[in-house]
């Protein structure tokens, strides 16, 4: 095993600074899924499809649900210094969410949607937005697999593993609430 890398340790103060910067972001995109969630609504009314695929969208919600795990699993063994463990519960992470990024894109050709109807648009859009927001989790996770790999992180000095681990509890969440309301609401 490489020998650890040494970083400065964070102070008290910056640790605030990026964990306030990191939730601006996460509520600002929150903010963005809620207005394509009420779009739905609005130009689809209640009516859901005949045409989605609720068993794979739930199957895609179970590999989601699933990948939170991991995930926690990433951030108690970096809190403790074990960088080895932690890459490994990123990489599982990673590769459930892999998983669960290929069912999307399965799901958004195989659906039998107008994209020009008023439900298919609000479908495509709300999915494709969150596709986006899989992938850019995926990078993260890859990223942070890496990083733990090379010892980069230390007890002192890993609030990017956390931040990683949120945003992708983010991405679950917003999953779970887009198969709640596109496919059943």
């Amino acid at each position: 095993m490489p020998a650890p890398v040494t970083f400065e340790k964070l102070t008290a103060r910056q640790i605030r600074m990026y964990w306030g910067g990191f939730w601006l972001i996460v509520l600002s995109e929150t903010m963005i899924f809620v207005t394509v969630f009420a779009v739905r609504f609005l130009m689809a009314y209640a009516d859901v499809s005949p045409d989605v695929n609720r068993l794979l969208g739930g199957l895609i919600t179970l590999i989601f649900v699933v990948s939170v795990v991991p995930a926690a699993s990433a951030v108690r063994e970096i809190r403790q210094g074990r960088n080895d463990t932690a890459s490994r519960s990123l990489m599982a992470t990673a590769l459930l969410g892999m998983l669960a990024f290929a069912g999307v894109i399965v799901d958004l050709f195989t659906v039998h949607l107008a994209a020009g109807s008023r439900y298919g648009e609000s479908y495509f859009l709300a999915t494709g937005y969150h596709a986006l927001h899989i992938f850019i989790g995926l990078i993260v996770l890859l990223a942070l697999y890496s990083s733990a790999r090379r010892n980069r992180f230390s007890v002192d000095n890993h609030w990017s593993v956390e931040a990683g681990a949120v945003f992708w509890y983010f991405v679950v969440v917003m999953y779970v609430v887009l198969y709640g309301i596109l496919f059943w609401v």
